[in-house]
């Protein structure tokens, strides 16, 4: 029986699938195309099929809250079978930094460069996109409320970017 290794891992996410959960001999893959819902397994030296859709399309999980990811991270790390302190190492944090975000009544909150690394090194990247729902009330109606002021801001946005960096002028 021979055991799973980096390399073997490294191919099934080359043919396109998602690791969903890893054991000493075999890893259970999941597709990657919304909606899709294929999970298989695979053994080390077994022939490796491509998934549907090279290009993750996958069904996403939204947060509004830090608690709300937190347990969606944490909940990948044990499916991964990960100790917090291999995920330390792989994101590089100091020891015992992700056990304090990790904890249900959790005093701190990482910044947010810890959250991406965070993130990343459970196999998964932070994307912003647009809420479906658009921009909240409050801020529509300050964008209305606005518009006689854009001339000035946009001259104090670009003098302001200028200082920040030369090179986007």
């Amino acid at each position: 029986m021979k055991k799973v290794n980096q390399d073997f891992l490294a191919a099934l996410q080359m043919a396109g699938w998602l690791i969903k959960a890893v054991d000493e001999d075999r890893a259970t893959v999941s597709c990657p195309r919304a909606g899709c819902g294929l999970d298989l397994t695979y053994r080390p030296g077994g022939k490796i099929h491509e998934a549907c859709a090279k290009e993750p399309t996958i069904a996403q999980c939204a947060v509004e809250l830090f608690a709300d990811a937190r347990k969606f991270l944490r909940q990948r790390r044990e499916d991964l079978g990960f100790s917090i302190k291999d995920v330390e190492e792989v994101a590089g944090m100091a020891v015992d930094h992700l056990a304090k975000f990790e904890k249900d009544d959790a005093y701190r909150i990482p910044n947010a460069q810890i959250f991406f690394e965070w993130a990343r090194a459970l196999g998964y990247q932070v994307v912003l996109r647009p809420h479906p729902k658009g921009l909240p009330n409050y801020a529509l109606r300050m964008v209305a409320e606005t518009r006689d002021k854009q001339t000035m801001r946009r001259h104090h946005f670009r003098v302001h970017g200028a200082r920040r960096d030369p090179q986007d002028e």
